[in-house]
């Protein structure tokens, strides 16, 4: 009877229905240790519906990036993570390029992301270590100047609910999670 139990609790565990409790569980858990404050010395620069509403369509003036850059710098900004790529040159105005370059290489704390193009799935149990094939990343006037790049890349849980990243992504060095 108990070997019988014991494959029963085996086909249910393998086929998912502890999945979902598992997952509510650990909501439940992070929602219970309450908020935490993020660090006031580290900046994350995204885009969001707000700037696209004051400063318009994106792609903007690479200028508007480097006065960012140079302003958090001056305000004491120990690490300024750019959740933005720049993966072509400006042709329009190239000189923006250079300016932007040099506001990075000033700043000395410019953290710029990478991001793999195509799916991650799933990880295996214990994997956290991806190797991968491609990357997309800022152009090499960009990355040269940086502090370093991290990536992006993050996994959904079966419900869609977005709760982790891989510690790394390796092609052939480690771009560590941003």
């Amino acid at each position: 009877m108990g070997t019988l139990i014991a494959l029963i609790v085996c086909l249910l565990f393998l086929a998912g229905i502890f999945e979902y409790p598992e997952l509510a569980a650990l909501d439940a858990r992070l929602k219970a240790r309450g908020q935490i404050s993020p660090s006031q010395n580290i900046v994350i620069v995204g885009i969001t519906q707000r700037c696209l509403n004051e400063l318009g369509k994106f792609p903007w003036p690479r200028s508007y990036h480097a006065d960012l850059i140079n302003f958090l710098k001056k305000s004491g900004a120990k690490v300024v993570a750019m959740d933005i790529f720049f993966s072509q040159r400006d042709t329009a105005e190239p000189l923006n390029d250079q300016r932007l370059a040099e506001s990075i290489k000033n700043a000395g704390n410019v953290v710029l992301p990478v991001f793999m193009p195509y799916r991650i799935s799933s990880l295996a149990p214990g994997e956290h270590l991806i190797k991968v094939e491609d990357l997309v990343e800022s152009i090499s006037d960009f990355t040269g100047k940086a502090l370093s790049q991290g990536h992006i890349n993050i996994l959904p849980d079966i419900d869609g609910v977005y709760r982790k990243a891989p510690v790394a992504l390796n092609i052939p060095r480690k771009y560590f999670s941003l």
